[in-house]
C-alpha cells in the first residue's frame, strides 16, 4: 500500500513525518505512540473505509506538510505502531484528534470518539473530537501507557497484525 497525497509516499515515511509534525520528539514516547496509532488508523479509515482517493497533507487531515522532517525516534515509533490498527465495528476507525480540547472532548465526528474530561488544562484549539494532543502528553506524564491513552479518548479495538 502506498499513500497518495500529492504523490505516492512510502507508508513508513508518511507516518514518521506526520508524527514529527503532530507531536514532535519533545513529547513522551507513550503519547507519541497513541498519536501514531490514531494517525495510522485515520489514514486507513480515509482510504479504505471512506473510500477517499487521497489524504490532505495539512490540518484538514494530518500535518504531513509541516516543517519538521522525521528523526530516528519518529521512524522507530512509526515502525512499531504500524503493526497495530484501531478498529471500530471491525473496520479502521476514524480516530480524530486535535491540538487541545479545552478540558472536554466531544463525539461530534463519530461514536468512536469518546466524550471525556481531559487533563490538558488549556484553551480549546481545534475541533475537540477524539484525542487531545496536549491531554495525551499529560496522561503520559502520569505514567499511562499508549494503550491506556488510546482507551481514554477512543472506543476502538486495538489489534496487532491487521492487514487491509
Amino acid at each position: 500500500m502506498n499513500i497518495y497525497i500529492a504523490q505516492l509516499v512510502d507508508p513508513l515515511y508518511y507516518l514518521a513525518r506526520v508524527l514529527a509534525n503532530e507531536l514532535g520528539p519533545e513529547y513522551l514516547p507513550e503519547a507519541r505512540k497513541a498519536q501514531a496509532l490514531a494517525a495510522w488508523s485515520y489514514v486507513h479509515y480515509k482510504l479504505d473505509v471512506a473510500k477517499k482517493n487521497a489524504v490532505f497533507p495539512d490540518t484538514r487531515d494530518q500535518a504531513f506538510d509541516g516543517l519538521n522532517e522525521p528523526v530516528l525516534a519518529d521512524y522507530e515509533i512509526a515502525a512499531q505502531m504500524m503493526r497495530y490498527m484501531g478498529l471500530y465495528a471491525g473496520k479502521p476507525a476514524c480516530m480524530n484528534y486535535s491540538r487541545c480540547c479545552g478540558g472536554q472532548t466531544i463525539a461530534r465526528l463519530g461514536p468512536q470518539n469518546k466524550v471525556t474530561s481531559c487533563p490538558c488544562g488549556e484553551k480549546a484549539d481545534g475541533h475537540r473530537c477524539g484525542g487531545c494532543q496536549l491531554g495525551m502528553e499529560k496522561l503520559a506524564l502520569q505514567g499511562k501507557s499508549w494503550e491506556e491513552i488510546v482507551a481514554y479518548y477512543w472506543t476502538v479495538e486495538v489489534v496487532e497484525g491487521w492487514r487491509a
